[in-house]
Formats: C-alpha cells, sequence, structure tokens
C-alpha cells in the first residue's frame, strides 16, 4: 500500500491501513494500527543581523535565527567607557553586553539602544560587533562611529 502524504500543510497526519474480504473464501476484513505521520515547515529563513540608525542618537539592531537555541550566548561589543543605554537586563563585562536566553527560529528579536556621540568625546567607535555563541553576526556592517 502507497499514500502521498500532503505537504501542504503542517500537522499531524494519521493513517490506517484497511483489507477488505471477500467474505466467501476465507479473508476477513482487518485493519492495521494507526500510524502517524508529522508533517513539519524547514527552513521558514534565513538569519539576518541588521542595524538602523534612528536619526536620534538611537540605534535599532534586529537578529533573526534560522534555528532554535537554547541559551543562546548573545553578546554586544561597544567601544570601551562610551555612554551606552538600553540594555538594562544584560550583563556588563569590559566593552560588551551579554546575555544568555533562548532563540526561536525566524522570530525576530530587536534592541535600541542610545549612543550618543556628545556623550562620548573623543569616541572613535562606538559599536563595533554582535556576536552569538561566539560567532560574529555582523557579516558586512560598518561599525557605528562618531563622525
Amino acid at each position: 500500500v502507497t499514500y502521498t502524504v500532503p505537504t501542504e500543510n503542517a500537522g499531524s497526519y494519521a493513517y490506517t491501513a484497511r483489507y477488505i474480504g471477500a467474505g466467501s473464501n476465507g479473508y476477513n476484513e482487518s485493519a492495521s494500527d494507526p500510524v502517524t505521520v508529522e508533517v513539519i515547515e524547514c527552513g521558514g529563513c534565513e538569519e539576518s543581523f541588521t542595524y538602523v540608525n534612528n536619526g536620534d542618537g538611537t540605534y535599532t539592531f534586529t537578529y533573526i535565527p534560522d534555528s532554535d537555541m537554547d541559551d543562546a550566548e548573545l553578546v554586544f561589543t561597544f567601544a570601551q567607557g562610551i555612554a551606552m543605554e538600553g540594555l538594562a537586563d544584560w550583563s556588563t563585562k569590559g566593552q560588551t553586553k551579554q546575555k544568555v536566553m533562548d532563540l526561536v527560529e525566524c522570530e525576530e528579536y530587536s534592541w535600541t539602544v542610545t549612543l550618543d556621540c556628545k556623550s562620548n568625546p573623543g569616541a572613535q567607535n562606538l559599536w563595533t560587533d554582535f556576536k552569538v555563541n561566539e560567532v560574529s553576526k555582523k557579516g558586512t556592517l560598518s561599525n557605528i562611529k562618531c563622525n
């Protein structure tokens, strides 16, 4: 017996094979135990990391993971000694802000931080990197600098 499982819609599908006996030749009707097939959505998005200058001294960083991650270690790297606001519930270690959190595939995570050059005289770089589990997600993005 062959059956093609519809894959357009994620979900659980239960199937039972049935034999319909002829009755007169000694074969009785019978059925298999149900078999459940789980159809899941795969690869729903590409990983991405971006930031936007909001024009008021704040920047919004956005990260979208391409897979679920339990206890992911997130690390923002800012220039040492700069005045920075917006990640109050993150731990500070040197010039980094760090947090451990569970990430869900394709869910958007955003953080808005204040990186005002007026509060950081002489600073050249304000932001330089973002890592997840020690892997940089910065890609080709430029450092955030004072002009």
